[in-house]
């Protein structure tokens, strides 16, 4: 971990079990830092670098090697984390790592962020996006036919939800023989 102002190193993050990792976070105070390789997340001092937490699980079934997903809730109170093949959200406290006693059902994708509040959870996926409430974990709203998405987030008022989207146009190549991908952004505005 370096600083960004004098370029200096402030501390090597040890026993990763990996020579790369493909999920890394801060949480918003940078008090804890979250990494995710495959089936194993940590949750490590963002002051000092010592492990706080290896939280790991051993999947049922044929598990090939894909990173979980891992996101902060705004205010750093929560951690998510989206495993391969499951269609649930596992929640843990933030700062411990500890089980949250909580989960979000049927979920539908691997893109996850949380409202500046905290009271709301989206999921965006394969044609889905999916609002949550954290406090009761029930499902306020899903929007489909929204094609894969890459990215979501709130604006800081929870006012409006934006997506990237992107979808393969139907059996049409670029000239050098790939098939054709159509960006959009979409921006919802949740009051109406």
């Amino acid at each position: 971990v370096y600083d960004v102002r004098s370029g200096m190193a402030l501390f090597v993050l040890r026993d990763i079990a990996t020579n790369y990792l493909n999920n890394v976070i801060f949480s918003a105070d940078a008090s804890v830092i979250a990494t995710a390789k495959e089936n194993v997340t940590y949750l490590w001092s963002g002051t000092d670098g010592h492990l706080i937490k290896k939280i790991s699980y051993e999947p049922e079934g044929f598990h090939p090697p894909v990173d979980d997903q891992i996101a902060f809730s705004q205010r750093g109170r929560w951690l998510f984390i989206v495993r391969y093949g499951e269609s649930k959200i596992n929640v843990y406290d933030g700062k411990t790592g500890e089980d949250a006693d909580f989960s979000f059902a049927n979920t539908k994708g691997n893109k996850l962020a949380t409202s500046h509040d905290e009271k709301d959870l989206l999921v965006g996926g394969r044609n889905s996006l999916q609002v949550f409430s954290i406090a009761t974990g029930e499902l306020e709203a899903e929007y489909t036919n929204l094609g894969n998405i890459g990215a979501i987030g709130f604006s800081p008022d929870g006012g409006s939800i934006v997506i990237d989207s992107f979808r393969l146009a139907d059996f049409e190549q670029d000239p050098n023989g790939n098939e054709e991908t159509y960006h959009k952004i979409i921006v919802w505005d949740r009051s109406i």
